[in-house]
């Protein structure tokens, strides 16, 4: 396991049955992870009143950060003296006028790594049967139907994947 996945393994964890998810290796629960991330730019927006000519305070358009992303301004890499790697919160060491910034780095779509993680327990799971034994009935199919439901929770949950395609048959690319 990377060490900069440290706390989203932890974060990813928690969002999973606790006796289910305590019998997951790091290993496992790191390439659920890394299937969920995206290496990217993103948007930063300015956490400040609308009187104020600058501030320090940003927020990246997105959360879950694997490690300590960059920000720039388009042009100059910026010094960040905070980032909260969960929240996408950040202050910069010297305040900035600027509308936008642009933070780059790893980040991961949470939800979708719970939905994915949920999904494979899911199917470890669906071998185990049900049973009767004198006036009990054993019904493991419902642990099935219950992580299945949670997976769909939390696919509705997370980001939208969007892909550029390139119609070389319409636009001629120069």
């Amino acid at each position: 396991m990377r060490q900069s996945m440290a706390h989203l393994v932890a974060r990813l964890r928690r969002l999973l049955p606790d006796e289910l998810a305590s019998s997951l290796s790091d290993a496992e629960l790191c390439s659920v992870l890394d299937g969920s991330s995206s290496v990217g730019q993103v948007k930063a927006h300015p956490v400040r009143l609308p009187w104020q000519a600058s501030t320090n305070a940003f927020v990246a358009e997105v959360g879950d950060w694997e490690a300590s992303p960059t920000v720039h301004d388009g042009a100059n890499t910026l010094s960040v003296s905070d980032f909260n790697l969960h929240t996408g919160e950040f202050t910069l060491q010297s305040p900035s006028s600027a509308t936008h910034l642009f933070v780059h780095g790893r980040f991961v779509d949470m939800n979708a790594a719970a939905a994915q993680m949920l999904e494979r327990l899911a199917g470890k799971q669906a071998a185990q049967f049900d049973f009767a034994s004198d006036d009990q009935r054993f019904q493991r199919s419902q642990q099935v139907q219950m992580l299945l439901r949670m997976a769909d929770e939390y696919r509705r949950k997370s980001r939208p994947r969007t892909a550029v395609l390139a119609r070389e048959d319409v636009t001629q690319w120069v």
